[in-house]
């Protein structure tokens, strides 16, 4: 059957598919849907991809969403011998493109959401964050630097991660951003990429009309506004950076008992800023847990660890983790990056744990209807499964447990309105090594949360008096 792919040209990571597509060669059907009519969330789109988001795949009897889930999944089941390069099978080379995605999705983040925020200037009445030009800055700079002596994100290939962060990148041409040259690494990067024979055909002039209705959005409001308030304002043995408060981290410790590897626990207190100092700054130059160490390989990005794990170490009896099937790997891939937007919703949108512990701020408690979203979706996708992916346990679930536990932080008391999520959750902690690696980790960091935010709530209110 031939593949079709649902597109909205003007995104980027719709189109970083359409170039996999060009990449391996295939031959594919594509319906464009335009977003600004809300055909994404008509009924017959919303069975293909439930979160009503593009891009989508269909592949035969799979229907898959997430754009690296469907890049990694053509990469897996369609590559040939001159096209395997783009995602290597080898576990060591994958666990690097695999680190570059995941990477990637934190320079979205700086590039998009905290910097150009064009879904909030199209449709929110809103402005760019102008003063996170630096978060950008920082990406660029991370990007460079990795390009320094390589070609390439993840060695001296093309592969899917280029695919992913060069649309990302250009997404600043929507400012008409003029620093690339500050950069001459990945400024090189980028004129290998578009001298891709499928390069134009994929991106040239895709966000032409867009960028015009931007640009003019923010010039009537800047006009209009006399004051722009800011928005808010041998066998060596494998070592694993953590701090166990870390949801994150703590989903790849599971993952590391779960295929039953023995492993060398090093304790990065986060609270005392072990995370900046050089010799962790060596492993992981952005400085986040946790990391892993396996002989010369230094990797981080949670989930890219994780995968990486299952596929180097998982045996007959653990291989259902990440499993090799392109077609079942496709689905852990889908709910692992789905698992990064309820990260966002719960963590970013409403938690802040972060900006409570260390900037003074609130958790947005207005933002509860974005976790129970997640919340429900995460339910709904449990109601004909026992686990995220199908009737196993894998480390899509490690990954999705720990964010929504870590509502605990603020007592969450409405897990009972979700059935389905609720008796995994059951099954979750049911495992044996569930305590080892969650039980307390949390308590002193709740404990001070708490307390910070009792006492700026008082002092918010005798304000008001």
């Amino acid at each position: 059957m031939v593949l079709v792919l649902y597109n909205y040209q003007p995104s980027p990571p719709a189109r970083s598919v359409l170039m996999t597509l060009k990449a391996l060669g295939l031959d594919f059907e594509l319906k464009n849907l335009a977003l600004s009519s809300f055909e994404n969330r008509l009924p017959e789109f919303l069975k293909i991809n439930p979160r009503g988001m593009v891009p989508a795949l269909v592949d035969g009897d799979l229907k898959l969403g997430e754009s690296r889930a469907i890049a990694c999944y053509l990469c897996n089941k369609y590559a040939t011998e001159g096209t395997k390069s783009l995602y290597p099978s080898e576990p060591e080379k994958r666990a690097i493109v695999d680190q570059m995605l995941y990477s990637g999705e934190w320079m979205w983040e700086e590039i998009c959401d905290s910097y150009l925020r064009v879904k909030w200037v199209l449709y929110q009445g809103e402005l760019p964050w102008f003063h996170n030009i630096d978060g950008a800055r920082e990406a660029l700079k991370y990007l460079d630097d990795r390009l320094k002596e390589n070609a390439y994100m993840a060695g001296n290939h093309l592969t899917i991660a280029d695919l992913f962060a060069h649309p990302t990148v250009r997404l600043l041409d929507m400012l008409d951003f003029d620093e690339y040259s500050n950069y001459p690494h990945m400024k090189a990067w980028m004129d290998k990429i578009e001298a891709l024979d499928y390069y134009d055909e994929c991106n040239k002039g895709k966000l032409d009309d867009v960028t015009k209705q931007y640009k003019a959005l923010i010039k009537e409001r800047q006009r209009q506004l006399k004051r722009y308030r800011l928005a808010y304002t041998t066998i060596m043995v494998l070592v694993l950076y953590n701090d166990p408060v870390s949801p994150s981290g703590r989903s790849v410790h599971m993952t590391l008992r779960a295929l039953g590897l023995d492993f060398e626990w090093k304790n990065v207190n986060l609270i005392s800023s072990e995370n900046r100092l050089p010799e962790f700054l060596k492993i992981n130059p952005r400085g986040k847990v946790p990391a892993l160490v396996d002989e010369d390989l230094k990797l981080a990005e949670s989930r890219a660890i994780a995968c990486y794990l299952c596929n180097k170490y998982a045996t007959e009896g653990t291989k259902s983790l990440y499993p090799s099937e392109p077609e079942k790997r496709a689905i852990v891939d889908q709910m692992l990056y789905s698992g990064e937007w309820m990260w966002e919703e719960i963590y970013i949108g409403y938690l802040r744990v972060r900006w409570v512990l260390y900037y003074g701020e609130l958790p947005w408690f207005h933002n509860t209807d974005g976790v129970r979203e997640a919340l429900k979706y995460l339910d709904d996708r449990l109601k004909e499964n026992a686990y995220m992916a199908g009737n196993h346990l894998t480390i899509a679930d490690l990954f999705a447990y720990t964010t929504v536990r870590f509502l605990d932080m603020l007592d969450f008391d409405e897990y009972s309105n979700y059935p389905h999520m609720k008796a995994w959750m059951d099954k979750i902690e049911a495992l044996d090594y569930y305590d080892e690696c969650n039980n307390g980790k949390i308590d002193k960091v709740k404990e001070k949360y708490q307390a910070l935010i009792k006492e700026r709530k008082s002092n918010k209110d005798a304000k008001k008096r």
